[in-house]
């Protein structure tokens, strides 16, 4: 399992770590995304997941921030 190494996105005037943001880790082909969890009743459309898997909701412009380089 990757671990977390570094911010690399994300809102920079949050305190602390309680943001939507992407985070850097010691497997260069992931990146970890924190956001709100969806709910069980958000689910509905993607179906079955496996167990360990989930989906987080993020500002799109988070995204959009992680692709133009601004970091």
């Amino acid at each position: 399992m990757p671990q977390i190494t570094r911010k690399i996105s994300g809102a920079g005037d949050c305190q602390g770590k309680n943001c939507p943001a992407v985070w850097e880790t010691d497997d260069p082909q992931t990146v970890g995304i924190q956001g709100t969890t969806a709910t069980a009743a958000s689910l509905v459309a993607a179906g079955a997941m496996p167990p360990d898997e989930s989906i987080v909701f993020v500002p799109a412009s988070l995204l959009a921030e992680l692709a133009s380089g601004q970091r």
